[in-house]
């Protein structure tokens, strides 16, 4: 402070920022939130080190905002370790980076990072545990969020703690030395190993739906806890976003090129769980996810169908060319149902071993570290009573009065604020909006898209859970939550029926009362549904069980 003429109290609050002064670095977003903060609290101050061509436009903002007594500017830091010691929050605003290595050495010294969605800021930031992220040029919630660390000094220390705990065991120079290790370790094992051995995953995934990614992230666990090295490529949508994501080798689900080459180097196909051999979306994608069974098999994969759900499948064409395709070219088929087993049955298809066991996601049990992330990132206070409702739209149904006020009475009576999930992003989130208008009590209305985890987490926090959408009905009772089923499709009765539960309405049998009963009944007999999903978790052991089976042919 003294070499830079720099006033200071103890009681000051610094936030700094080391940088280029240019475009990218996005100053002005810094300034700006600095502005919004500094008004509610005048006991802050800003350190700007760095130069470059912006440097006399920033000076004007600074001005023009009426903070210049309040921003430094201090030119390149020849010490940046003494710079980091002083300041308390370390701000980083860029519209673009690679990884963050100023936030590290912020952390390092003490600092807690607040940064713009870029990069790898998210591999050091778990939102409002180990820091802040706001999205590029928002700076009004980087002012919230400034404002938010300088009213509370507990969560300021909590803070700079968790993350340099979090740091240290991840980014350190032990920590990187490790992580090499492994990685030429792996590549080493590749090299060396001569037959084939890559597992290729395909599903419904890369479309946001959370019970598709459950089914993924489920299927992914399972072969990692039966050989941690296991050589993976899942195919996907968004192949760059989920290779980050799950860390496996992914292709773009339509590049069949790739796909060819990628099956003639694999050991094993996985057609992922979920409903992918049906025709109530359309018969493309039934056309699509048959001919890569017949693929596989054609290149020398061995070919299992996992945890999946079969039908309805109405049209006879599709019915012939399934059957045939299934029987001929499927060496395993576990399904989540009796009711799959049967479809399978009654489509002629008798040479692959059938067994039933449960849908992957069955076993998702909520991690305590992430109880409590979407509450915090959505402002839901953490203490509250809530039902959550996992709506879609479907067809000529529109019912959603009913259920909202049904919800109204459920607040009235047990103070149960509602929370609506759209659990296909953002699919769901219109029909959310519309019965979130509706009501005349308290709600919240999930507006991101958030990792499987977190929201089974999230779920495992309801007093109730209602949802036409399958996975929010497994996600709440495989973690022993008490559910309402709104079935639109076979497969939610059939869980509902499968975990012993009389609580499931069909879409024509929506009323206030019939929704108000069923979700009262719910609570009474708990026990029972409890120990059916026990079982059911059991069950699904099966679907690992016959993956490494076909494994060790």
């Amino acid at each position: 402070f003294e070499k830079y003429k720099v006033p200071y109290n103890t009681d000051e609050l610094i936030i700094g920022i080391a940088a280029r002064l240019t475009k990218v670095k996005d100053i002005p977003t810094l300034i700006k939130g600095f502005a919004k903060a500094h008004e509610k609290n005048k006991n802050m101050r800003l350190l700007i080190g760095g130069d470059g061509e912006d440097k006399q436009m920033l000076i004007d903002l600074t001005e023009e905002l009426g903070i210049s007594e309040k921003v430094h500017f201090l030119g390149w830091i020849d010490d940046v370790d003494s710079f980091f010691r002083v300041i308390d929050i370390d701000v980083i605003s860029s519209l673009s980076e690679t990884f963050p290595y100023s936030l590290t050495e912020g952390i390092r010294a003490g600092a807690i990072p607040v940064s713009s969605n870029v990069g790898g800021a998210t591999s050091l930031i778990d939102q409002k545990v180990t820091g802040y992220i706001f999205e590029p040029r928002d700076y009004e919630t980087l002012g919230d969020y400034l404002i938010e660390l300088s009213q509370d000094k507990n969560r300021r220390v909590s803070m700079q703690k968790a993350v340099y705990e979090h740091t240290k065991a991840n980014f350190s120079l032990k920590a990187m030395k490790k992580k090499q290790e492994e990685i030429y370790s792996l590549i080493l094992k590749h090299f060396n190993q001569k037959e084939r051995n890559k597992v290729v995953i395909c599903g419904a995934y890369g479309k946001g739906n959370a019970g598709d990614e459950a089914i993924k992230y489920t299927t992914l666990l399972s072969m990692r806890n039966i050989d941690p090295d296991m050589d993976i490529c899942v195919m996907t949508l968004k192949p760059k976003k989920e290779k980050s994501i799950d860390r496996v080798q992914t292709i773009y689900t339509f590049n069949v090129i790739k796909l060819l080459f990628i099956l003639k180097k694999s050991k094993i196909f996985v057609s992922g769980g979920g409903s992918l051999i049906q025709d109530v979306t359309s018969s493309r994608s039934l056309f699509f996810y048959t001919s890569t069974l017949y693929l596989a098999k054609k290149l020398g994969c061995k070919v299992i169908m996992f945890g999946c759900g079969i039908g309805p499948i109405s049209r006879p064409f599709n019915r012939r060319l399934s059957g045939n395709i299934i029987d001929k070219y499927v060496d395993v088929i576990t399904v989540r149902d009796h009711l799959s087993k049967e479809e399978l049955q009654s489509l002629g298809v008798t040479k692959p071993l059938i067994e039933v066991s449960a849908d992957p996601a069955v076993n998702m049990n909520a991690e305590k570290n992430n109880t409590h992330k979407i509450f915090i990132s959505e402002d839901i206070p953490l203490d509250g009573k809530y039902i959550c409702l996992a709506l879609r739209s479907w067809k000529s149904f529109n019912r959603y009065d009913q259920i909202a006020l049904a919800c109204e009475y459920m607040y009235k009576k047990f103070g149960y604020i509602t929370v609506f999930f759209p659990m296909e992003y953002p699919k769901d989130l219109t029909v959310s909006e519309k019965t979130a208008e509706l009501l005349s009590t308290p709600y919240y209305l999930i507006h991101k898209r958030y990792p499987t985890e977190q929201v089974v987490a999230f779920m495992s926090k309801m007093e109730q859970v209602i949802a036409m959408r399958l996975h929010a009905l497994i996600f709440a009772a495989a973690n022993y939550v008490p559910v309402v089923g709104i079935s639109y499709d076979v497969k939610v009765s059939g869980f509902m029926s499968y975990i012993e539960s009389s609580t499931c309405l069909e879409l024509e049998d929506v009323t206030k009362e019939s929704l108000i009963h069923a979700m009262e009944e719910s609570f009474l007999h708990q026990d029972k549904v409890i120990k059916a999903t026990n079982a059911l978790k059991e069950k699904e052991t099966v679907n690992k069980h016959q993956f490494m089976r076909l494994m060790e042919k």
